[in-house]
């Protein structure tokens, strides 16, 4: 699996706004934003000014996208780390949910 496969999987499950922008860094992987304040919510290869940053490596980003991993243990085991303003990657994290 791809980060277009990333892709693909969060334009198909981001289905309404959150009101955020969020980049998802994968280190050599590359960078993804979401542009949550659009209805649908648009997700494009590449990096722009995010609300908030969440990094891992591209293997979890996609066991998250695929439901087999936990966000919050994610982060609280370190495999997941965040920055900017944890109120937007909570609402990526509750748009996701939906």
């Amino acid at each position: 699996m791809s980060k277009e496969f990333l892709i693909e999987q969060l334009t198909n499950q981001l289905t309404s706004s959150f009101g955020a922008t969020i980049n998802l860094d994968m280190g050599e992987h590359g960078i993804v934003h979401i542009d949550g304040g659009q209805l649908p919510p648009i997700v494009t290869e590449g990096s722009a000014d995010a609300d908030g940053t969440i990094a891992m490596s591209l293997e979890n980003f996609l066991a998250l996208a695929k439901g087999e991993l936990d966000p919050m243990g994610a982060f609280m085991d370190g495999t997941m780390s965040v920055t900017g303003d944890m109120g937007a990657i909570m609402a990526l994290q509750n748009a996701l949910s939906d």
